[in-house]
């Protein structure tokens, strides 16, 4: 069972993103360049030798390994005791009246043959210190061949929160499939991604959603604990597994690392994962010769602003199959000026 606890309190600025990552890509190249030497190196040197490469590389990825997480992870430790979020207006006792609105939220849920789980779940929704307005579960049904459809059916008599959707068991797509499902139904400007099996803490959102909001993230990771983790000795092993993930994950964040979102416990800013309205596909548009065009490509962490959006003559929309709907920038860039160029007869 997987419990879910609040994010990481000081999320860095969108310079700092920027910065690291530029940071990121001169790290990726002397990687590929240290791999290629590793490699190639026993073949230049003595029989005796041809093992310094590799040993070289290993020193070098456990060296970095140690200062990703164990320096980080120790700057946190001493300097523990940071300043806290400020609250959104929820109706709790002792908040200020000039506290913002608390910003919709959907919970989204995928579900197969979940029943065990799937009631404690819409119950610790329930239990959420948010405003009920503001809250909205979705839980898919994705084909399940147990009484998870009776079990959501109960619930939702009790709980007017709770929306159910439902996937025939031959629909595909796995979770990805019922998650573009909820896609097409959800109306909040943020969306929760959980496992049926989540656990979450009440103060979870009214700690989370001033975070999320405050540092102007579109997404948003929440940490992950194992609730029993004295069990047996697997629970144990995957409690420590879970901390040293967390650890990992924050200490590539500090050094202009990789960081991940995964299954249970995403954030995500819904307007980040959906294409502009009244968009041109790439391959529709004609650019004339003789005219000037401006081309605008947004943050990959942050896109564009609505407020460039709508001063743009046209929004272009590069079609994309499957379920992935994002690029690279610097794919992005090349793929938009290459069209301009071939169209233009600037490039045969």
């Amino acid at each position: 069972m997987a419990g879910i606890g609040p994010a990481t309190d000081h999320p860095p600025t969108s310079a700092q993103v920027v910065s690291a990552s530029q940071r990121r890509r001169g790290k990726s190249a002397l990687f590929l360049v240290a791999c290629g030497v590793a490699g190639l190196g026993p073949h230049w040197l003595e029989p005796g030798l041809r093992l310094m490469p590799a040993s070289a590389l290993a020193l070098l990825l456990g060296g970095y390994s140690i200062r990703t997480v164990l320096v980080p992870a120790l700057s946190r430790t001493r300097g523990a005791g940071g300043g806290e979020s400020v609250p959104f207006a929820a109706g709790q006792a002792g908040q200020h009246d000039s506290a913002p609105p608390a910003p919709a939220v959907d919970v989204v849920v995928a579900a197969r043959d979940e029943q065990a789980v799937i009631g404690r779940l819409v119950e610790g929704i329930a239990r959420l210190r948010y405003p009920s307005d503001a809250l909205r579960l979705w839980v898919i049904d994705d084909g399940s061949s147990d009484r998870t459809p009776q079990v959501l059916a109960e619930l939702q008599a009790d709980h007017p929160f709770l929306r159910v959707l439902r996937r025939e068991p031959d629909a595909g797509g796995g979770k990805s499939g019922a998650l573009n499902l909820a896609l097409q139904h959800v109306e909040a400007p943020w969306m929760l991604v959980l496992d049926a099996d989540a656990d979450l803490q009440p103060d979870t959102l009214e700690r989370l959603m001033p975070l999320a909001e405050g540092g102007g993230w579109a997404a948003v990771q929440l940490r992950k604990a194992v609730a029993n983790p004295d069990a047996n000795w697997l629970t144990r092993a995957q409690a420590m597994e879970m901390a040293l993930d967390t650890v990992v994950q924050e200490g590539r964040l500090s050094v202009g690392g990789v960081v991940e979102l995964r299954g249970n416990g995403q954030l995500l800013r819904r307007c980040a994962l959906e294409q502009v309205e009244n968009s041109t596909p790439l391959q529709q548009f004609q650019p004339q010769k003789g005219s000037k065009y401006a081309l605008i490509f947004g943050n990959e962490v942050f896109g564009v602003e609505e407020e460039v959006l709508k001063a743009c003559d046209e929004v272009l929309e590069i079609p994309q199959l499957g379920t992935k709907h994002s690029l690279n920038i610097s794919v992005t860039l090349g793929i938009a000026v290459w069209d301009m160029m071939v169209k233009l007869g600037e490039i045969c």
